[in-house]
């Protein structure tokens, strides 16, 4: 019994392990099936992306039933492409017209004109043509090449073998496809894949990706794939390589004199390695190349020995085989037209690109056929490749353009922002001594000579954005008493930058920038913490003598406004530099080469396009601004925000005054700050010195400033204060008392400068020395309110300001201007503004009629800030919507700007939170905070989240943060002139408005 049971144990065992190879085996057939499923699927996915290669049974069925209707006439006529403009005359029209329907020609290749005409003669030629026209372009950096006065363009070549990240060339080839494609154009006679390893050459130079095969190779098939995935043929060119050359084969014939064996491994390798990626077509060159074509002077455009044995044969192209321009010199040297065509046949070319005679190409073509010269075959098979190429393109259908909204269509924001970006991964650091970026520090004496062909307005703006500078502006040809000037003048600069810019993209003539210019660039290298930042081809760096004394070398490549406006962003760290030299400059500076300059945490200046893109248009904040000036709520306002790190709105509105006839406000016209001085100059201060143990918010007012200790004050708690929570009344005026009594007034006033009255507050009114006893004594035996609320004063924040003086031993302003103002770059944020700018340069405040009685212009509205000497904690500091702008940006980062951290984020979030909650008081310690249940007339608008903070002032200043939506709003206006009885600003909740219009706008682009 006992082995029985075993025995069959081990049958059901075996049994079991048997049934469970049978599902195993089951499960895997049924994994293979469905693997294979898959693996088809991809392959018939593959098929169908590169169908060129492998055509599909449509594609075969369209083509071959295509070709059996056509003459032999329009199997040659397909092989022909023919130049055509967009701006020509109706006669011009009726000849294209006429070879399209003599012929059956291929293609139309457009050069000048406009986009929109030439939507209306694709429609119009398409329509006669028996088979689908193939439109082209040579366009390398886009429709801008051909169309400049209607289309954007994209960087040169140069610039984007700059970048490192070759995803973005990508998406440059399918945004230039898209835009091809929308007026028609299907065929692109680009990426140019020659390597650029001769500076001197006059044809490519900047076409080219540069000097690097490894690099051009992969660029040149990120812009393949993006074009070819969006739909339009790439051609690469100029086989075999057009790059080391120093003739213009527009002009004459190059002589390339280096061995097959250096071809083979240099010239020919970006050319394979796209042609293993499918590119397309291939563009073949006029060149002469001794060591491959026997015959003297043939162009290897014409070569069977370059066209069939090499590209062919060895380099297995299947794609479309097209020459160079046949109308050029190089080529016209070489034969007639008719018998330049029937050359090109039998070298292997499909296409004909731009036969100089059209009658003449095609009678001598079917003459060569005819009479055996030129095998059926190769007609055959050439047809049949562009007939393939067109279906593969989809140009088999019939398709009607639309003729309406066309340049709005090819310069779409989105592509610009593309653009913007190419041009910012572009900028190359080859060189930094310890100087990028760039500090930016008010005490750094800096100068910018700028030496350009064209208006440089966008870097001077730019770099003004960051730093206070002197420019001094140069063509590239000076005169030798201008420079002469600027090297005397430089000496007296802690730091020199040199902008260079130039439009010239040849040798020729050394980029237009003459000895003079070249002499002053030498000598300013040698300038102690220089820096050159050039927007020219890279190769205009070769001719800069003394080119390694700079201590900073930053390259942008190109001339442009995208490039002038991020290169001073990139000295300053609001972006970062990652780009590398595409060519060798010298032996120093070799292809390449590149520094990583990371970016910091400054304010990034997007480009209008770059704004309406992200957040379309702000015509609902404009209407609000100027409803206000038209119902006289001010005569002029400034509003600046910055939204994640980037500044969307900086504007100015109106006028100094009322009168249209006073001058307009700009970004950089100063305004009194009013209140907003307690957190941009007496709240900084005491987070600084809290941070440095220095001050303790939780002891008494008194403890530092002891006077106080013998009144009702002295138990008075800093933090209270700060939060309007310790009992002090509203606000007293202590001018009207001098003011009414004129005895008093005599006294303390007087209109000229002696010994006894040197504190001036007004113009030619000064107050006499010692008032500021008389009015702190004052204040200081005012009445506490006996009720735990909060109420809002100015007499704490007065107090607090000279508490600060007495523990840093030095006046509030110069402390503020030391610790944050100067090192965050703020020129324009100052107390007693007179003694910095001109007062042209400041807004009025208001038409004093009862104090000074006089128009109050670059002295501090507050009267008793202005008898304490324009400097208080509570008011005094003058400044622009975009310097406070900085601040509250600052504070939004936690206390961080420029790599520089200025207070701690804990102590920001201290004193940014609500203090005393329990008493219904919603302030923080210094910062005002939204309503704890919102209200339609609260100090900040509805969306603001309870994490938000800021201020607002008297005379007509808003500055606002939100951390949860990363938001910094600033409004500045002087709505107290001519006089403070105007409330139509607040009454009308203009900038809480406004305010909210900007949450808005950020809401409906939640992706940004």
């Amino acid at each position: 019994m006992g082995d029985e049971i075993s025995y069959s144990g081990v049958n059901y065992y075996r049994v079991f392990i048997n049934f469970a190879k049978k599902i195993i085996v089951a499960m895997n057939l049924v994994r293979s099936i469905i693997l294979s499923i898959f693996v088809l699927f991809l392959c018939k996915l593959t098929i169908a992306q590169s169908s060129f290669y492998a055509p599909d049974s449509d594609a075969t069925r369209w083509v071959d039933s295509v070709f059996s209707s056509l003459t032999q006439t329009e199997k040659i006529g397909q092989m022909m492409m023919i130049r055509s403009f967009s701006n020509k005359d109706e006669d011009y029209y009726k000849e294209i017209e006429r070879q399209i329907r003599q012929y059956n020609i291929g293609g139309i290749c457009f050069f000048q004109g406009d986009p929109e005409t030439q939507v209306k003669l694709i429609n119009r030629w398409q329509a006669i043509s028996k088979t689908p026209l193939a439109i082209s372009i040579d366009g390398e950096w886009g429709l801008g090449m051909r169309y400049r006065d209607y289309c954007m363009s994209f960087p040169k070549q140069m610039t984007l073998g700059a970048i490192k990240n070759d995803t973005l060339i990508y998406k440059m080839g399918t945004a230039i496809a898209r835009q091809m494609k929308r007026i028609g154009i299907r065929l692109s006679y680009s990426p140019d894949v020659d390597i650029n390893n001769n500076p001197a050459n006059p044809v490519i130079n900047f076409r080219s990706f540069g000097e690097d095969k490894t690099n051009v190779a992969a660029k040149g098939l990120a812009y393949m794939k993006g074009l070819q995935d969006a739909g339009v043929a790439a051609f690469a060119k100029h086989f075999p390589g057009h790059g080391d050359t120093d003739v213009d084969s527009h002009f004459a014939l190059p002589i390339i004199k280096y061995s097959k064996s250096r071809l083979d491994s240099m010239e020919l390798y970006p050319f394979k390695y796209l042609i293993d990626n499918g590119i397309y077509g291939v563009m073949n060159a006029h060149l002469y190349f001794p060591a491959i074509e026997t015959e003297e002077n043939r162009p290897s455009s014409m070569s069977k020995k370059i066209v069939t044995d090499i590209l062919r044969n060895e380099l297995g192209f299947k794609g479309i085989t097209i020459t160079d321009g046949l109308e050029m010199d190089a080529i016209l040297s070489f034969a007639e037209p008719g018998d330049i065509e029937v050359e090109s046949v039998l070298a292997g070319n499909d296409i004909q690109l731009l036969p100089v005679n059209i009658d003449a190409a095609m009678t001598k073509i079917l003459a060569a056929v005819e009479s055996g010269k030129i095998p059926q075959s190769t007609i055959d098979e050439a047809c049949k490749r562009i007939l393939l190429l067109k279906y593969c393109l989809g140009i088999n259908k019939n398709i009607i353009l639309d003729e309406n909204n066309v340049i709005e269509d090819v310069n779409t924001f989105e592509d610009k922002c593309l653009r913007r970006e190419l041009y910012a991964a572009a900028i190359t650091a080859i060189k930094n001594e310890k100087m990028l970026p760039l500090k930016l520090n008010t005490t750094i004496k800096t100068c910018c000579v700028v030496i350009s062909d064209t208006d440089a307005a966008d870097f001077e703006e730019n770099f003004s954005n960051y730093c206070a500078a002197d420019f001094y502006k140069l063509d590239l040809e000076p005169t030798k008493k201008d420079c002469a000037t600027i090297k005397t003048a430089v000496k007296e600069y802690d730091r020199v930058i040199v902008f260079l810019a130039s439009k010239s993209f040849s040798l020729k003539n050394k980029y237009n920038i003459s000895e003079q210019a070249l002499d002053l660039i030498a000598s300013l290298s040698e300038c102690d913490n220089s820096v050159l930042c050039m927007a020219a081809n890279t190769y205009c760096a070769t001719i800069i003598s003394g080119l390694n004394n700079f201590d900073a070398i930053v390259i942008g490549y190109e001339a442009v406004a995208d490039v002038f406006q991020l290169l001073p962003q990139a000295l300053f760290g609001a972006i970062e530099v990652n780009g590398s030299l595409p060519v060798t400059i010298n032996d120093n500076f070799k292809v390449n080469a590149g520094i990583q300059i990371h970016k910091t945490d400054v304010l990034y200046y997007p480009s209008a396009d770059e704004i309406a893109y992200h957040y379309g248009n702000f015509e609902a904040v404009d209407s609000i601004v100027k409803y206000g000036i038209n119902v006289k709520a001010y005569p002029g306002c400034q509003i600046f925000v910055a939204h994640k790190g980037q500044v969307i709105y900086n504007k100015a509105f109106g006028n100094y005054t009322y009168s249209s006839k006073s001058k307009k406000v700009s970004v950089n016209t100063v305004y009194d700050m009013a209140s907003v001085t307690k957190i941009a100059a007496t709240t900084l201060s005491v987070m600084k010195l809290q941070e440095g143990c220095l001050l303790d918010v939780d002891k008494p007012l008194s403890y530092y400033v002891p006077y106080l200790r013998s009144t009702n004050k002295s138990k008075v708690i800093i933090r209270e204060a700060m939060s309007h929570q310790a009992g002090f009344i509203p606000y007293i005026s202590v001018y009207k008392n001098i003011e009414q009594d004129k005895n008093l007034r005599k006294e303390f006033l007087s209109n000229t400068l002696n010994e006894d009255y040197t504190v001036k507050i007004a113009k030619d009114l000064y107050i006499k020395n010692g008032a500021n006893y008389f009015i702190t004594d004052t204040l200081a035996n005012t009445e506490l309110l006996q009720e735990q609320t909060c109420v809002y004063s100015d007499i704490g924040f007065i107090f607090i300001g000279e508490a600060i003086q007495n523990i840093v031993n030095q006046r509030l302003n110069n402390y503020v201007n030391d610790n944050f103002y100067s090192p965050l770059g703020l020129s324009r944020t100052t107390y007693l503004p007179l003694k910095k700018m001109k007062e042209e340069d400041i807004a009025p405040t208001e038409d004093d009629k009862t104090f000074r009685k006089q128009i109050v212009q670059g002295y501090v509205h507050d009267q008793t800030a202005a008898m304490l000497g324009g400097v208080a904690g509570h008011a005094g500091l003058f400044s622009t919507a975009k310097e406070i702008g900085v601040i509250m940006q600052m504070l939004l980062q936690d206390g961080n700007y420029g790599g520089v951290q200025y207070i701690q984020p804990a102590v920001i979030h201290e004193f940014t939170t609500t203090q005393f909650p329990e008493f219904e008081n919603r302030k923080g310690c210094g910062f005002d905070k939204p309503l704890l249940i919102y209200e339609d007339n609260g100090p900040c608008c509805k969306s603001a989240s309870y994490k938000s903070f800021g201020h607002t002032g008297f005379t007509g200043i808003y500055a606002w943060a939100d951390p949860e939506t990363e938001l910094v709003y600033v409004f500045v206006s002087n709505r107290v002139f001519p006089n403070v009885d105007n409330s139509k600003l607040s009454k009308l909740n203009i900038r809480t408005n406004i305010h909210q219009q900007f949450y808005n706008i950020i809401n409906d682009n939640k992706e940004y």
